[in-house]
């Protein structure tokens, strides 16, 4: 979880298969390891602190869940800025962000429009084990247009890290277009002069733009 301290997900914490609303038996703990098991990514909510200081964690909203089909980055947990919806979409660009407190930003293809989740009203009425429309068949349906997009948005995430900038969904944005702009190739932006000639250029543009939009009230 990016702490000092532990986390704990326990099994009442956490949605049965088919959202069913029941008391959690024996078998269920026994059968825990179908829906969680050593090693997985999990996306959770912080629910309470314990007096150690550890934390109790739950996945019991259809947003919350295992983690699949993308890709992790991690950042200093001190450049997220903070923000009350962690889950975002770059509608445009066809990627999907999970910006988390803890300095982990999750990356995934946005689904198809006719299979997208549901909206949060609808959060107990069915399970979501994993956080991905796509099912079994993500691969194959990804295309590469789509995996370069998430190629550069996680170089953008990268370089706004190495900079030790703050991370927000408009520096990003700013970074991936700028990094498009200049035609620069996502695998390029692992070098530190590409980086900081895309990092340089965004901020001179963002200068620019704010410095015009002064001179208009003006």
């Amino acid at each position: 979880v990016g702490s000092t301290t532990g986390a704990v997900l326990m099994l009442s914490s956490v949605n049965l298969p088919g959202g069913e609303q029941r008391r959690r038996t024996y078998e269920d703990s026994l059968n825990m390891r179908t829906l969680y098991a050593e090693g997985d990514l999990v996306s959770a909510e912080i629910h309470s602190f314990w007096a150690d200081g550890a934390m109790s964690l739950h996945t019991r909203s259809r947003k919350y869940g295992k983690l699949s089909f993308g890709v992790l980055v991690q950042v200093p947990a001190v450049l997220m800025r903070r923000m009350k919806e962690h889950f975002h979409r770059l509608q445009d660009i066809g990627v999907d962000l999970l910006l988390a407190s803890n300095g982990f930003v999750w990356l995934s293809p946005s689904p198809p429009e006719d299979e997208r989740m549901q909206d949060d009203d609808d959060d107990n009425s069915v399970e979501l084990t994993e956080i991905s429309p796509w099912g079994g068949h993500v691969e194959a349906q990804v295309s590469v247009e789509v995996r370069i997009r998430m190629s550069r948005v996680q170089q953008s995430l990268r370089a706004l890290a190495a900079s030790w900038m703050q991370l927000s969904l408009e520096a990003i944005r700013d970074v991936y277009d700028e990094s498009e702009a200049l035609g620069v190739d996502p695998a390029a932006m692992l070098h530190d002069d590409t980086r900081e000639r895309v990092i340089r250029r965004a901020l001179e543009r963002k200068d620019a733009g704010m410095a015009s939009g002064g001179k208009d009230k003006d």
